[in-house]
C-alpha cells in the first residue's frame, strides 16, 4: 500500500523514475510510532529518506542496531527518540508522506496527537493511518481473540474505549486541511513475522487503513 500510494499521489508523472528495486527513491517519509523499525527499515531499503520516531529509547536503539547489523554503515532511517509535539515544530511541512500505523489507539490525547502529526506533511503530500475501528467485532477479534485466546499480543495492549471510528479521524483531518481519499479494511497476512504484510479487504469493522492528501492551501500553510 505504501509504495502504491506514493506512486499514485506523489510521484505522478515521474512514476517511471521510481520503478525497479528502489521504488521510493526521493521520497521523504516520516514514520510516527515506528517501534523497532518494522516499517521504516524496508522503506529505507526501497530508497526512501526515512525519519522514524518513537518515544521509547530502548526500542529506538533496537531499531538502530538491527539496521547496522544488516547493512553496516549504509544510510538507513533517521531514528529519533522524541515527542511528536516537539518534533512537529521543528519539521513542519518537510515530508511527502506521513505513516502512523497502529498508533492512534495507544496515545492519551488522540485528537491533539493527530493534529501534530498533520503538521509534518507538506502541501500536496499524503498520510496513511491504520488503527482499530470502535466496534464489537474489533473488540472480539482485537482484544479477546488476539490477547486472551491466541495470545499473540500482550494482555491489556488494547482497550475498546480507545478504538476510533473512521469518521472521527476523517473529521479531524478535514479541520487540518486534509481530504480523505480512501478507507479500507486491512487484514494481517503474517502477523507474527518481523515484517508483517497486510492486504486490503472491503470490511472496515475491525481494522482499517485511511489514506488522505493535504490540500495545497491547508490551514497550517495559510497561518
Amino acid at each position: 500500500m505504501i509504495v502504491k500510494t506514493y506512486r499514485d499521489l506523489i510521484a505522478g508523472e515521474d512514476a517511471t523514475m521510481v520503478d525497479g528495486a528502489l521504488p521510493l527513491t526521493g521520497a521523504r517519509i516520516i514514520d510516527v510510532g515506528c517501534g523497532a523499525g518494522f516499517v521504516a527499515e524496508p522503506l529505507a531499503e526501497y530508497g526512501a529518506d526515512v525519519t522514524a520516531v518513537d518515544m521509547v529509547p530502548e526500542i529506538i536503539e533496537v531499531a538502530r542496531t538491527h539496521w547496522t547489523d544488516l547493512h553496516g554503515d549504509a544510510k538507513g532511517p533517521e531514528y529519533l527518540c522524541a515527542s511528536v509535539e516537539t518534533l512537529a515544530q521543528q519539521r513542519e511541512g518537510q515530508f511527502d508522506m506521513l505513516l502512523c500505523l497502529e498508533v492512534l489507539d495507544h496515545v492519551g490525547n488522540m485528537p491533539e496527537f493527530l493534529r501534530h502529526c498533520c503538521k509534518f506533511v507538506r502541501p500536496g503530500g499524503c498520510a496513511i493511518f491504520t488503527t482499530f475501528n470502535q466496534t464489537v467485532a474489533a473488540g472480539l477479534l482485537g482484544i479477546i481473540g488476539a490477547e486472551h485466546i491466541l495470545r499473540i499480543v500482550p494482555m491489556h495492549t488494547h482497550h475498546l474505549y480507545r478504538f476510533i471510528k473512521p469518521a472521527v479521524v476523517t473529521n479531524i483531518l478535514a479541520e487540518e486541511g486534509f481530504r480523505t481519499l480512501k478507507v479500507s479494511g486491512c487484514f494481517p497476512v503474517n502477523p507474527l513475522a518481523r515484517r508483517p504484510k497486510w492486504m486490503d479487504i472491503p470490511y472496515t469493522g475491525v481494522t482499517y487503513a485511511l489514506v488522505a492528501v493535504k490540500n495545497e492551501s491547508s490551514p497550517s500553510v495559510m497561518k
